[in-house]
């Protein structure tokens, strides 16, 4: 039996200054905006590697939202 990784989808920021009207994150669209501090972002990679390490199975992460690298 194969294991599978693990999948995190996460959603980091809904900041964005970018103008794509496909996009839900449009910086023109009027709505409340929240984003995840870099502390939580690190203690939750830290969680992660811990995980990797004690499990053996790679994780993958995709960062959803606006732009996760502003």
């Amino acid at each position: 039996m194969t294991m599978r990784p693990l999948v995190v989808l996460w959603r980091v920021s809904e900041r964005c200054n970018l103008a794509c009207a496909f996009c839900a994150y449009d910086r023109t669209v009027a709505r409340p905006r929240r984003e995840v501090s870099a502390a939580v972002v690190l203690a939750f990679g830290e969680t992660l590697g811990r995980w990797r390490r004690e499990s053996g199975l790679p994780v993958l992460v995709s960062w959803l939202g606006g732009e996760p690298l502003l």
